[in-house]
């Protein structure tokens, strides 16, 4: 295949961590099955699901409430065992057609997909959403996950959601660091964790920190930004998404202060103060 095409993409199914396979001989990526069921533990956390999850021979013990100082680790490890160039083209998921969909196995609550959709788009990795996420359908495992798009009934559809994800996508494709940056965890305490994707060679633009807040009530998140010192943390708004104070939040001595509100997240891109 790649003597056809040197840039064809080969992404295996693979539903754990095993980097023998991704050293640049077989696989360029997997489907990151790990990474989806460390997003599903954090960000549903208190919704969800267990019948739903018996009903997958895997999910029930890869998926339990987890908070944001275990994501921030478990991102990480899966940051660290692999190559960086797999890093950035590993399929990043949330659900799939041998999975219940996401809101089935959080309980309908669209809150966590949400912050799900968030993640999915910041991380370091290819998003791959499953047709009908956007719209908030459900369905629990096979052949429940693998109902057909429903065209003909559009008052089935959330918009709201539907409106939210496509304003998630338009900031990743907006800020080329969600994209090719570099990643370093910023906070991580109680029910939140914030990251930052940081500019590198060849990756233009400014600085993006994306803070999360998967408990039930705000959270004042203590950021740790010496290389954004003297800048101000602005909002990257789209619907949905709350607002930040009109002016943003200054960086002084290397550290900023976020007030998230619950269950929400915020991206803030670090201009000049």
């Amino acid at each position: 295949m790649k003597a056809v095409n040197p840039d064809a993409y080969i992404v295996a199914e693979v539903w754990h961590e095993d980097p023998r396979y991704l050293q640049g001989d077989q696989f360029d990526a997997f489907m990151n099955y790990p990474l989806a069921a460390a997003i599903t533990s954090f960000t549903g956390a208190s919704h969800l699901d267990r019948r739903v999850l018996r009903q997958h021979f895997g999910l029930d013990s890869s998926i339990f409430p987890i908070d944001g100082p275990e994501f921030a680790e478990r991102v990480e490890r899966g940051l660290g065992i692999y190559d960086p160039a797999a890093v950035a083209v590993q399929l990043n998921l949330l659900d799939t057609h041998d999975t219940p969909r996401f809101l089935s196995m959080t309980s309908e609550d669209v809150a966590s997909l949400r912050l799900a959709t968030i993640l999915q788009m910041t991380l370091p990795g290819a998003p791959s959403i499953y047709y009908g996420d956007e719209i908030g359908m459900r369905g629990e495992q096979d052949p429940g996950c693998r109902g057909a798009f429903p065209w003909d009934d559009r008052a089935s559809w959330d918009l709201d959601l539907l409106s939210f994800t496509t304003g998630a996508v338009a900031a990743r494709h907006a800020n080329p660091v969600l994209r090719r940056g570099s990643y370093r965890t910023v906070a991580a305490w109680g029910a939140a964790m914030a990251f930052l994707r940081g500019p590198v060679t060849g990756v233009p633009g400014p600085a993006v920190v994306v803070a999360l807040n998967a408990g039930n009530a705000a959270v004042p998140l203590d950021l740790d930004l010496p290389e954004l010192a003297r800048r101000r943390l602005v909002a990257v708004p789209w619907a949905g998404m709350p607002e930040v104070p009109m002016g943003g939040v200054p960086v002084e001595d290397g550290r900023a202060t976020v007030l998230i509100p619950p269950r929400a997240g915020l991206l803030l891109r670090a201009d000049a103060g």
